[in-house]
């Protein structure tokens, strides 16, 4: 297990309300920032780009893959809140 799928553990594990995506490497990116808001046990998916908002709802058991998937695909800033604690991941530049 890499240190990005470590991380998305511990973070699962300590049940986020909210997650915010952002900082992606290319500024000519499809999303500029992806906010992820726990409401009715799923997760309601904002994505934003200069000027639109898109939403679609995800299921808790697949936000450790989607965020890992997006992570991989660009983004290098994870921010996350729970009602315990709250987390900041930057990826590291490959």
């Amino acid at each position: 297990m890499d240190s990005i799928e470590l991380a998305l553990s511990t973070i699962i594990e300590s049940q986020p309300y909210k997650l915010i995506l952002s900082n992606f490497k290319d500024k000519n990116g499809p999303f500029k920032k992806i906010i992820f808001s726990l409401k009715n046990n799923q997760y309601q998916v904002e994505k934003f780009t200069e000027k639109q908002a898109f939403h679609e709802n995800l299921k808790q058991s697949d936000l450790s893959a989607k965020l890992f998937e997006l992570l991989d695909g660009g983004f290098r800033q994870l921010n996350t809140f729970s009602e315990t604690t709250s987390f900041e991941m930057p990826k590291p530049n490959r």
